[in-house]
């Protein structure tokens, strides 16, 4: 599969932005899985914590306080919810949490074509269920810093399930762990 060229105006609106960390990057299995056709991809990266997990996934975890919203089922009005935030309206304390590099999920920015089609058939895959205590992940939107600029995205984070688990944080936010790291 190739590649797109990622726009360089990722701000647009009308773009659904899913930032990805774990086996949903390209050369992950489950990539190919949902994404068959050529998709604008770039790297990227968002403030939060990255841990390794035993069941050959990452789980991220993301400040409450860095939480613009949260999904819905409603596809539209997620897209909607991400095209009210222009990267002027990035708080300072925001970007001061992000630039300790510790502190970052180092990820890919994906633009969804067909967020209509390609959501849910995710949003299963990650569990994740609006207002269920079941969920495993949620469905959350972020800044991310993507090239050169800021722009909103949503991922899925880990839920309050994973909260009391003893998983190795992946200090240098890649995942899976590189050598060396």
């Amino acid at each position: 599969m190739r590649q797109k060229r990622f726009p360089t105006d990722a701000n647009r609106m009308g773009l659904f932005r899913l930032f990805v960390y774990g086996t949903l990057k390209r050369g992950y299995e489950n990539h190919a899985r949902f994404f068959k056709q050529e998709i604008n991809a770039c790297p990227a990266w968002c403030p939060g914590i990255l841990f390794d997990t035993p069941w050959n996934h990452p789980v991220a975890r993301v400040s409450k306080g860095l939480i613009l919203a949260y999904g819905t089922l409603d596809v539209m009005e997620d897209l909607a919810l991400q095209n009210r935030f222009g990267p002027n309206q990035m708080k300072l304390d925001e970007v001061s949490v992000s630039t300790n590099p510790s502190r970052r999920i180092q990820g890919e920015a994906l633009i969804l074509e067909d967020p209509c089609k390609d959501l849910p058939r995710l949003d299963v895959f990650e569990e994740f269920s609006p207002g269920m205590s079941s969920s495993r992940f949620q469905r959350v939107l972020i800044w991310i810093r993507l090239q050169d600029q800021w722009a909103t995205a949503w991922m899925y984070a880990g839920c309050s399930i994973f909260e009391n688990q003893e998983f190795r944080e992946l200090t240098a936010g890649y995942w899976p762990e590189q050598s060396g790291s």
